[in-house]
């Protein structure tokens, strides 16, 4: 799975679609290509969400979206407001086909493994 492909399309979702929550933010990504390519590949539904939920918390936790994390005995509750002025400029910045590159290239001049986390860090380093 792409984490750079996942991390963008959550970003459009929460830009176009407005989910105001987790679970309605897993229901708009079930038709994206990004989740349809990886289950083609294998990836089962279960990790996909896992991962779209890490991409999540990491967006938040890093200002690209505005939103919050409540952690409950039953599990992590989520809550989405909006892209903020860092995610939309994340957006406008991988319109440029060399985005992808450039991220990858950081990585891997620093030895750092493609993890959401990493992947985070990066392009709020590139984009602020």
């Amino acid at each position: 799975m792409d984490y750079f492909d996942l991390y963008k399309q959550v970003l459009i979702v929460i830009r176009e679609e407005r989910p105001r929550d987790g679970q309605s933010l897993i229901k708009e990504m079930n038709q994206k290509n990004v989740i349809l390519e990886a289950l083609n590949e294998g990836v089962g539904s279960d990790l996909l969400v896992q991962f779209t939920f890490e991409t999540l918390e990491n967006l938040i936790e890093e200002n690209l979206i505005k939103g919050k994390i409540v952690r409950t005995k039953e599990g992590t509750l989520y809550t989405i407001e909006h892209l903020t002025t860092a995610g939309h400029q994340y957006l406008q910045y991988t319109k440029d086909p060399t985005t992808k590159e450039k991220i990858k290239s950081v990585l891997r001049e620093e030895g750092i493994p493609m993890t959401p986390q990493a992947l985070t860090k990066v392009i709020a380093r590139l984009v602020l």
